[in-house]
């Protein structure tokens, strides 16, 4: 028997395969991945510089808990050293509170009462492509009582570079608790 196409019911994934010819497919299957996951604990910010060209990245931010009341959650886009860009942005929720000054991520400001809960997924479209580096996201965000926000965001630098690093920040105090995930996958 012949085989021209490879499935399960004709390998043992157990063996070890040398194929020759032309392997297509790989890595365009549109499929996330994973790059790292931080946890914070009274941390100050948390920042990526390894972002390289033809990829997309998504940042998820879990149970986020300010130490500080009131505080602003925000991303920066960089260049190489890094020098963060802090002016030339375009950032909006669909509950208001535009800004120039950064990506706006969640909502435009949050408690830090314990059991209130922030989380967003942003998608950030090939920073590192010449092109106006465009963020796209969903936030989700409760107080400890029974009012919620959920909202879209989205934002974008003004200005066509290459952006290599991101951060994110509050706008004052620490990141009390909470999750980061980051991950990518190939701008199709």
């Amino acid at each position: 028997m012949t085989v021209t196409k490879a499935n399960a019911d004709v390998l043992d994934l157990t063996d070890a395969y040398a194929f020759s010819g032309t392997v297509t497919g790989a890595g365009t299957s549109g499929g996330w991945e994973f790059i790292s996951e931080t946890t914070f604990s009274s941390t100050a910010s948390w920042a990526y510089t390894g972002m390289i060209a033809g990829y997309d990245y998504r940042v998820k931010i879990l149970n986020l808990l300010p130490a500080t009341d009131t505080a602003v959650p925000y991303f920066r886009l960089g260049v190489t050293g890094p020098t963060y860009r802090t002016s030339g942005y375009i950032s909006n929720t669909n509950i208001g509170h535009g800004q120039t000054t950064f990506i706006n991520i969640l909502t435009p400001s949050m408690s830090n009462v314990a059991n209130e809960d922030h989380s967003c997924i942003a998608e950030i479209m090939d920073p590192v492509g010449t092109n106006k580096t465009l963020s796209l996201g969903i936030m989700y965000s409760h107080d400890s009582g029974s009012s919620f926000y959920c909202a879209a965001t989205g934002g974008f630098y003004n200005t066509a570079e290459s952006h290599t690093a991101m951060q994110f920040i509050l706008s004052t105090g620490a990141i009390a608790s909470g999750r980061l995930v980051l991950e990518r996958r190939v701008n199709t």
